[in-house]
């Protein structure tokens, strides 16, 4: 069983669709040409890109036939999670062993948007398990692109930015809406709008239905997504959250395998069918053991898997009592309930490759888990620093979905 990538890079405005997934292009007037970069750098990248760890199939050309044993090393850290100040996350790419008209022509790429998929191949032990999980772990845009020359390696090193575009405060967001329609609604249709002006426009927006607006208005958001962040979470706090005593998570903001949510927790996430969704973690999938990283929140690592994205719900099947004795001393023992039954929320994802490295921690997905409360039968009661997840939860008939807020 090896490990495998596919690395896919196109010049901006130039982003073909992976297959699976629905990205229809911006309408034409939208669309800007590229300035093109020199001739002798654009064949130099044809030639190099795609890159991947696996040959063709001769019959049909598609990649995947068989492992390549002299597949070029990389190297790779792909952070994200719910913090619109970083862009959700940080990933940076290297690629050792490029040749050297590649390292010459790394400034002509910068600007170009990047896909990278990474997992194992099929083979024993574990293949059922794994090579279903190798998909895409990151989506975005290359920038400060640059060579370097290590030992007698060539380094080509590339900078990502998980938005898709360099920067976060380069689009404007026009939020109108009536009075009565919904918040959802509104941020919605502002980004159907914003996204096609920067050539791409897969964004999720999951919202509490109880956050409407009260009277007809229009806001811009032209600094940043952290700014559109703080403005819903100041008509949330208002409307539903603490200042009417009840509790409300909060309103996320971030970029995700080149999805960008919008969500504030209330209902959970759902697979490509509509379906809900939950992540279950058996024991044999962990690489050492779950550890507390604070408290109730959880650190696990796993071998490299695409399936696990920020905001699924995780449920660590069965739940490992390794988790009761590392901190128990500062959790209740609500917490430490809900930690034997092991129903977690991720909070942050990081992708972790080095395709060489013998060290099965280098080829890893790490999870943090946010402590969330078993589903219960009946009632809808409070545990204590354990409070309802959302009332329209599309779950199975007869159960309440609770989540740590203490």
């Amino acid at each position: 069983m090896a490990r495998r990538y596919l690395i896919e890079i196109d010049p901006p405005g130039q982003t073909s669709t992976p297959q699976g997934t629905a990205n229809p292009p911006p309408p034409a007037a939208q669309q800007q040409t590229p300035t093109a970069p020199p001739q002798k750098s654009q064949e130099a990248i044809k030639k190099f890109f795609p890159l991947s760890s696996m040959s063709k199939d001769p019959r049909t050309g598609k990649d995947g036939f068989a492992d390549k044993p002299n597949a070029l090393q990389i190297e790779f850290d792909f952070s994200s999670n719910s913090d619109a100040s970083n862009g959700g996350g940080s990933c940076m790419l290297t690629i050792r062993g490029v040749p050297p008209e590649v390292l010459k022509a790394a400034n002509s790429i910068n600007g170009y948007s990047i896909r990278v998929k990474a997992g194992f191949s099929q083979g024993m032990p574990l293949e059922d398990k794994l090579a279903p999980k190798y998909d895409y772990i990151l989506f975005g845009q290359i920038f400060g692109a640059f060579g370097n020359l290590v030992g007698t390696d060539n380094y080509l090193c590339l900078p990502i930015s998980s938005y898709g575009f360099a920067r976060s405060d380069n689009i404007n967001i026009e939020l109108t809406g009536n009075q009565g329609d919904t918040w959802q609604a509104v941020v919605a249709n502002a980004l159907t709008v914003a996204l096609f002006q920067n050539g791409q426009n897969k964004f999720h927006v999951d919202l509490s239905p109880e956050l409407v607006v009260t009277e007809s208005q229009h806001h811009s958001v032209h600094s940043s997504f952290e700014d559109l962040r703080d403005f819903l979470n100041r008509l949330a706090v208002n409307q539903i959250g603490t200042a009417k005593g009840k509790f409300y998570p909060g309103v996320s903001v971030f970029m995700d395998a080149g999805v960008l949510t919008v969500s504030d927790s209330m209902t959970p996430p759902q697979d490509p069918n509509g379906q809900y969704k939950q992540i279950v973690l058996d024991s044999t999938d962990f690489i050492g053991n779950p550890q507390w990283n604070d408290n109730g929140e959880v650190l696990v690592t796993l071998p490299m898997r695409s399936d696990v994205r920020v905001l699924d719900r995780v449920i660590m099947n069965p739940a490992t009592n390794i988790l009761v004795t590392g901190g128990a001393a500062a959790l209740n023992a609500e917490v430490l309930s809900a930690a034997n039954q092991g129903f977690y929320r991720c909070s942050a994802t990081r992708h972790i490759g080095n395709s060489r490295s013998a060290q099965g921690g280098e080829w890893a997905t790490v999870l943090t888990l946010a402590l969330d409360a078993p589903p219960q039968s009946t009632g809808t009661s409070e545990l204590n620093g354990l409070q309802p997840f959302g009332q329209a939860d599309p779950v199975p008939a007869k159960v309440t979905t609770y989540r740590f807020t203490a």
